[in-house]
């Protein structure tokens, strides 16, 4: 065998590996598996509250394919290690173990499926090799601060279809960016901020037949996935979007150590971020805008210190709180 093939398969297996790890701390210390509104039962039938039962592609398919489990395999998760059965009993509830099973895998795969899409993305930005291997293995554990003590099913997979996105994006892939962009919106509305991503970096570098084309047909898809999501279910108690900046108010003032942890979170980002800034990807420093657009969903529609609310920008920011130099200056 081959070194260059012996260096794949070595990282492949750590990418395994460092998301199992990964994976099996999300589900112990995310504290928004019991969280009533948003329950995995209710969101397999439907019931669950508004927006969170507009997040559909994890419960549809779990509830579809839920046949393939077989009874000899939720008894073997059963027997499996404390932390891999507490997380399969924590989103069935003791009521849909085949669902929980087919959510857990799809779960599993996206997280690994994030770090090579990541490295995929870094390889087209010019990235050198080593930065390739580290920055995805880095970022992957970066989840485990941003969900603590919150995290729902449909955050990994929004991460993993965010960054594979991104990737369609910069290598202008439309035929599979605009599939895979009905899909993440399934998943999550917020892959409108990649409708955003598109309009901002082809302005001025597509013709203007080409470029008004693909952002007409990115908002006819978006507008009909979640259009025909939001009228299906807008009988569903709950509301499209929770105002919070009352709440966040009223916690900072109560709680000065999350103002200060929120400011320590922020500043930290923004100061590696903009260091040497000018030499960073045009691509990367253009798609950072919409950070500042989640900023503003953090304050407006998030928890205090639910910095989940950034994780399908993680491979934005992420990336960037990273120097970078190109891999043909390194002579790579």
């Amino acid at each position: 065998m081959s070194a260059p093939n012996k260096d794949r398969i070595l990282y492949c297996v750590i990418a395994l590996i460092v998301s199992a790890g990964v994976f099996l701390s999300y589900f112990s210390i995310s504290g928004s598996w019991n969280f009533n509104p948003a329950a995995f039962p209710k969101m397999l039938t439907g019931t669950a509250d508004r927006p969170y039962v507009y997040r559909q592609l994890i419960p549809v398919i779990s509830k579809f394919t839920a046949w393939l489990v077989p009874q000899w395999a939720i008894e073997l998760f059963q027997k499996g290690p404390a932390g891999l059965k507490n997380t399969i009993n924590l989103l069935s509830q003791g009521i849909y173990p085949r669902e929980a099973i087919i959510a857990i895998i799809l779960i599993y795969f996206c997280l690994v499926g994030f770090i090579f899409a990541e490295r995929a993305l870094l390889k087209q930005l010019e990235y050198p090799q080593d930065a390739q291997q580290i920055i995805p293995i880095v970022l992957t554990i970066l989840i485990l601060p941003l969900t603590v003590f919150h995290g729902y099913i449909y955050d990994l997979p929004q991460l993993f279809l965010f960054t594979l996105g991104l990737l369609f994006i910069v290598r202008e892939q439309w035929h599979f960016y605009l599939p895979l962009l009905a899909i993440a919106t399934l998943n999550k509305e917020t892959s409108i901020f990649l409708i955003v991503i598109f309009a901002l970096y082809f302005f001025r570098s597509l013709s203007r037949k080409t470029y008004f084309v693909l952002l007409v047909a990115q908002t006819i898809i978006y507008v009909i996935v979640h259009g025909l999501i939001v009228y299906l279910y807008r009988n569903n108690p709950g509301q499209s979007i929770y105002w919070t900046i009352e709440l966040h108010i009223h916690q900072y003032s109560q709680y000065p150590i999350t103002f200060l942890v929120t400011l320590l979170f922020f500043g930290a980002i923004l100061f590696l971020v903009f260091k040497g800034w000018q030499y960073k990807p045009f691509f990367l420093r253009i798609s950072f805008s919409v950070f500042f657009m989640f900023l503003v969903l953090f304050f407006a529609g998030g928890r205090e210190m639910e910095f989940r609310v950034f994780i399908d920008v993680l491979p934005i920011f992420g990336t960037l709180m990273f120097p970078y130099r190109k891999a043909t200056q390194l002579g790579m």
